[in-house]
């Protein structure tokens, strides 16, 4: 059930942050009694309730309420969950030097996670600030650009990043593919991100490959860079029922083994 909401009321709370006005999910975000109301700019109703009907997971933050806001209001939409107090994403954290063996576990509760969350819809937009830690535990959660499965009207593109150029459809498979690169970004304590966009595909593989990780690791990397590498499994991304290599398959079960393992 949503609860509505008053300007007057939310500027009562405490500001937390103000998000990009330039942005799709431009808005502002208020704490108030050990929760958080994030409150849009565009309408992402239909999202929200959505998000707010499927079933709970130890690491995916969920939403409490969804928020609607007074109908002069410039906010369109807006939820609110809970104030996970000095929680740190996962590029806050690289100054922490974590353990390898504490970012193994934070690793393995994202996947987690974002297979549970497969179950339901694409979504579309990751990044490392979509993954925090709080009190020895990862969470996903920033989820307004999900969509349903099935949903072709609402097909989100997202930016792939092997070159600054290609734009491809988010589904199932670039979500795998944006987490394995921000869940190398944080075993690395760097932002792969910037390397990717700008400096491709191969600078990516080459920093990953000569870096000094534990060998479980550096198999998980090979078997993940095995799947990207290929062409066509990129451009499959686009129709995913279409031809993908056997080897392209099988270096994907073994990943899924290793990731097991982890």
């Amino acid at each position: 059930m949503a609860t509505y909401i008053t300007d007057e009321e939310l500027f009562q709370y405490d500001l937390l942050k103000t998000l990009d006005s330039t942005s799709n999910t431009g808005g502002t975000l208020f704490l108030h009694d050990g929760k958080v109301y994030k409150l849009f700019f565009n309408d992402f109703s239909k999202q929200i309730t959505y998000l707010k009907s499927i079933p709970r997971h130890p690491h995916v933050l969920p939403i409490l309420e969804e928020l609607i806001p007074e109908w002069e209001s410039d906010f369109k939409s807006g939820y609110c969950t809970e104030y996970k107090e000095n929680a740190k994403t996962f590029f806050e954290s690289f100054n922490d030097h974590l353990s390898y063996l504490e970012k193994e576990k934070y690793i393995k509760q994202i996947f987690s996670a974002i297979q549970f969350l497969h179950q339901y819809f694409v979504i579309g937009d990751i990044h490392g600030d979509n993954f925090f830690i709080h009190e020895g535990n990862a969470y996903v959660y920033d989820l307004e650009y999900a969509r349903k499965l099935n949903d072709k009207k609402r097909a989100i593109k997202c930016k792939y990043m092997v070159s600054p150029l290609e734009r491809f459809y988010a589904t199932p498979n670039t979500d795998l593919i944006k987490t394995y690169m921000e869940c190398y970004s944080f075993l690395l304590e760097k932002d792969l991100s910037y390397f990717i966009q700008f400096m491709g595909y191969k600078k990516f593989a080459s920093i990953l490959l000569n870096t000094p990780l534990p060998k479980e690791m550096h198999q998980f990397l090979r078997l993940s860079l095995q799947i990207l590498k290929e062409r066509k499994c990129i451009e499959d991304l686009y129709h995913p029922e279409s031809f993908i290599s056997e080897e392209i398959l099988n270096a994907k079960k073994e990943l899924k083994k290793t990731l097991e393992r982890l």
